[in-house]
């Protein structure tokens, strides 16, 4: 493995390290330029940096995040990265008035739900399959369940 740890383009927040499956979701979502698009769990915001750098200075972004902490990772991180046209809710994405003026131009949602850390559990192992095969069985019956109903909360 290669140690980006004091690399001077990522500290300077030219250079974004993330996971394998945290690329896929903006990728998938493909906003055109333009685009209006609402980031509904978006701290610490690797995603919504990726939507940004899609958009490539166009459009806007609305990024939610109900956590206090977890919001101000997301600005500091958003400052960090360079991106302008977004705006930061620190708010649950569930509670927006979908009639809000502000949205009137959303075309695209990004809609990541609250993870189950998965992702980064895996990363603790060596063998891709183990990895794979072991990140998924991380979590109790109970927790897994509640995570379940969570994300559908969100998407539904």
């Amino acid at each position: 493995r290669t140690s980006f740890h004091g690399d001077a383009l990522l500290e300077a927040g030219a250079l974004i390290i993330q996971d394998r499956s945290s690329c896929i979701p903006a990728a998938a979502l493909a906003p055109p330029k333009g685009a209006h698009v609402i980031d509904c769990c978006a701290a610490p915001g690797n995603k919504t940096s990726h939507v940004a750098a899609l958009l490539d200075g166009t459009g806007k972004v609305f990024a939610f995040d109900r956590n206090p902490k977890r919001c101000e990772t997301l600005r500091r991180q958003m400052d960090k990265f360079g991106v302008k046209a977004i705006e930061v809710f620190c708010q649950d994405f569930m509670h927006v008035d979908p009639e809000d003026e502000r949205f009137s131009k959303v075309t695209h949602f990004l809609c990541d739900p609250t993870c189950s850390g998965s992702g980064q559990l895996a990363n603790q192992y060596e063998d891709v399959e183990e990895e794979e095969s072991r990140a998924a069985g991380q979590l109790s019956t109970e927790d897994l369940q509640a995570l379940a109903e969570a994300q559908a909360a969100i998407v539904l």
